[in-house]
């Protein structure tokens, strides 16, 4: 016999159960989900994820934020140290250290950042994100980046 979900009613069957209403209430239970995340979806480009997300197997508030920057040329620093010895900061506002901020280079400049062996991995730090790489680019990468806030 079917057992209800405490949040959303869907259909439990038990593994022995064929019958075809448990087929008929795994559909259901699909056009339930569906609108749930239809709902919690704010759908504009350039917009915030509205709801709750899991994140490391907890329900968090967490949102995500975006939009597009620049990796300039020119700015970057030499320390010389480790296996990626350029860096240069690139300003977001908003971004502490406790953030996760993720960017990926767009098709057609991810040519010039391979050459230049950018570090695939970012530092947070107060107002934007450290990035590393082994070489000098060749010239300005345009990039998209993700927050989870």
């Amino acid at each position: 016999m079917a057992q209800d979900t405490t949040n959303y009613n869907l259909k439990k069957y038990e593994e022995t159960d064929t019958t075809m209403a448990s087929r008929l209430d795994q559909n259901s239970n699909m056009d339930v989900i569906d609108a749930e995340l239809a709902n919690r979806l704010d759908k504009t480009v350039g917009g915030t994820v509205a709801g709750d997300v899991i994140f490391n197997g907890d329900i968090t508030a967490t949102k995500y934020s975006g939009g597009t920057l620049t990796i300039p040329a020119s700015g970057w620093s030499t320390d010389g140290a480790g296996d990626y010895p350029r860096y240069i900061t690139i300003s977001i506002a908003g971004i502490t250290a406790d953030h996760w901020v993720e960017i990926v280079i767009t098709k057609d400049d991810l040519a010039i950042a391979n050459d230049a062996e950018i570090c695939p991995t970012v530092e947070e730090v107060a107002g934007g994100v450290n990035l590393y790489a082994k070489k000098e680019l060749s010239a300005d990468v345009s990039a998209r980046y993700k927050v989870v806030i």
